[in-house]
């Protein structure tokens, strides 16, 4: 099976030394993490046509295991769980391209826009770059994720011919129209995926999916002449397998995606980057929009106005700073922006019970 191959070692410190890294992008390889200190929702940017990742999490032996697979080499990053913040609820992220996972074992937690999925062995789904998702390290699990650029998709999608009655024809298989679909939806709003289950037993849906993988696994690292359109090929022959009613059930998925809940999405990252303290003439600049109009989204999907829902941004930050640092209580203050100590202490003692002083001291700081 594609998990168990021998993969070689190569630089396990990658991601162990992302954690203290302060920027807020961080490069691994052929991905850039934008807002990668952010506790909400961040950006993968994929630079390859077509990237391999496998990942392997163990919670039993408190470890994750992260393979990308590039042309010609294999990159491996591990660390241990309980050094990785949040490691089992993890910020959303969403990507420049589009994503196939396949579990081969274990389960895994999919947090998808505001749902979660547990996966069983056999499962698989494909989303497109505008849905919001992440796996949490919640259970032990060994999963496969290509991402395909969406040029790199279309290829695929415009190359897979077949002749009738003397003419050449492009297939129109249900991936393919998922593909096309959503090959120009990066500027607006609709969030789609597709949900693939097998009706075989896991272990013969998993029969059918090694193969191809460790196919596709040796012409990256090979780079044999043609490598790119066996891929491609590898790819065809996979998305018709998952097509197949014998074998696969395929749902294509509709999330609910409006532009307020971009705006919303938008407006979080901005609130946390400022921690909350920021003024309506400079929400306004920075995502011309009005801030009434602004405070009647927050409303809506928060029923707080624009004042309080930055009050849970500033509050969560100073939290966090009491529990995780050993600044000084007038040190968090100052950072946050607060000239008025007394403010402070009365909305931190409102929302947690207690004063800053005592909360540290009653959660072992």
């Amino acid at each position: 099976m594609v998990i168990a191959m021998d993969i070689p070692s190569s630089q396990p410190e990658k991601i162990r030394s992302a954690l203290s890294d302060s920027a807020d992008t961080y490069k691994i390889e052929n991905i850039h993490i934008h807002n990668w200190n952010s506790g909400l929702f961040q950006f993968l940017e994929f630079s390859a046509p077509l990237s391999f990742i496998i990942e392997r999490c163990s919670i039993s032996s408190n470890s994750f295991t992260f393979y990308q697979v590039l042309p010609g080499k294999i990159q491996k990053s591990e660390f241990e769980l309980s050094g990785f913040p949040n490691y089992d609820h993890r910020p959303l992220h969403r990507h420049n391209c589009f994503e196939l996972m396949f579990l081969f074992s274990g389960t895994m937690r999919h947090r998808i826009e505001n749902r979660t999925f547990t996966y069983h062995p056999g499962q698989c789904c494909i989303i497109n770059r505008n849905i919001k998702h992440v796996e949490d390290f919640s259970g032990d699990f060994q999963a496969v994720f290509l991402q395909l650029m969406p040029d790199f998709a279309a290829q695929i999608c415009s190359n897979d011919v077949y002749y009738e009655d003397g003419a050449c024809k492009l297939r129109d298989s249900a991936i393919y129209q998922f593909i096309r679909k959503n090959q120009s939806q990066q500027e607006n709003y609709e969030k789609t995926y597709l949900d693939i289950l097998p009706v075989v037993p896991e272990d013969k849906a998993i029969s059918l999916a090694a193969p191809m993988f460790q196919q596709l696994l040796d012409e990256i690292m090979q780079q044999k002449p043609g490598y790119f359109f066996m891929a491609e090929s590898l790819l065809a022959r996979f998305f018709a397998v998952l097509e197949d009613a014998s074998l696969f059930s395929l749902s294509e998925i509709h999330v609910d995606a409006s532009s307020h809940e971009y705006l919303l999405t938008k407006l979080a990252l901005l609130m946390e980057s400022k921690h909350g303290r920021i003024t309506r003439t400079e929400l306004e600049k920075h995502m011309n929009y009005s801030s009434d109009y602004l405070n009647r989204i927050v409303k809506k999907y928060t029923a707080m106005n624009l004042t309080e829902y930055g009050q849970t941004f500033y509050l969560e930050d100073a939290r966090r700073m009491l529990l995780k640092t050993d600044k000084t209580i007038s040190e968090i203050i100052h950072e946050l922006g607060f000239s008025n100590r007394g403010h402070f202490y009365r909305i931190f003692t409102e929302k947690y019970g207690a004063t800053p002083q005592e909360y540290r001291q009653a959660n072992g700081q």
